[in-house]
């Protein structure tokens, strides 16, 4: 099932000509002002004017000067339905209460960027008015975490734990030996224990541990389930590699918003 579908993909990656790409990523534009060098020919929309938006919008598209930034209305129940508004936190808020931030930078109306935090306020800064459960609004409208207290109890548990086991393992080094008869039975008991190579024909001499550049995928070391073991950790890497580079030309050849879709 795998290599049908990666089959798929690259056959329709390849039969797409790869068409001119815009000189930047709809990513590289986070954080840049609406007013990019990158333009558009389209006609901007109106505002207020609603519209959905699907893969063959231009993502380049600009709102006009009198309502820079895009708000998303995730209430009426459609997805991606668009309309620009004026860069005030009640515009933004008229449209999405969950989105009050004037983001000119961005061109967009975004949610306050605060860990942690349930509900922003309506000031259209990045404050909160009600965190999730487990955190508490600090004064400057940030959120903190209110268990703080029990993670560095449960640390400092854990640190005294490491301790005492730094200090038995010392103890035990340095006591002196007092059964080396029976140390060197131990060490010969391991040492047998070890995967080793098959004894040379004809030959007198133990048995050699397998070198560190054994490939263990054509030598059963451990017998033969160690070595369909590491076979199938090869296909696991070579086809997550053949996914990525289909969706790589995928992307190259259909529309580049797929390499940052779900980021």
């Amino acid at each position: 099932m795998q290599l049908t579908l990666t089959s798929a993909l690259l056959a329709l990656a390849l039969a797409r000509p790869f068409h001119d790409v815009h000189p930047t990523l709809a990513v590289d534009l986070v954080g840049r002002s609406p007013k990019a060098w990158l333009k558009t020919s389209a006609t901007p929309p109106k505002c207020h004017d609603r519209k959905v938006v699907d893969s063959n919008s231009d993502k380049f598209l600009q709102c006009p000067k009198e309502c820079p930034i895009y708000a998303d209305d995730r209430a009426d129940g459609v997805d991606c339905n668009f309309e620009c508004v004026e860069a005030t936190p009640k515009s933004c808020s008229a449209v999405n209460p969950k989105e009050p931030v004037p983001d000119v930078d961005r061109g967009i109306c975004r949610a306050c960027i605060i860990y942690g935090c349930k509900t922003c306020t309506t000031e259209g800064q990045d404050t909160c008015a009600v965190c999730s459960s487990g955190y508490r609004v600090t004064a400057d409208g940030k959120c903190e975490n209110a268990n703080m207290l029990y993670w560095y109890a449960l640390f400092a548990v854990l640190g005294l734990v490491a301790v005492f086991i730094v200090a038995w393992i010392v103890d035990i080094a340095v006591r002196p030996v007092v059964n080396s008869e029976g140390l060197k039975g131990a060490l010969n008991a391991r040492s047998r224990s070890k995967v080793r190579m098959p004894k040379a024909s004809g030959s007198s001499e133990g048995r050699e541990l397998y070198p560190l550049d054994t490939n263990l995928l054509k030598t059963p070391v451990a017998g033969i389930g160690v070595q369909l073991h590491f076979n199938f950790q090869f296909f696991l890497i070579v086809w997550a590699l053949a996914i990525g580079l289909a969706w790589l030309l995928l992307a190259l050849s259909v529309d580049d918003a797929l390499l940052i879709l779900g980021t």
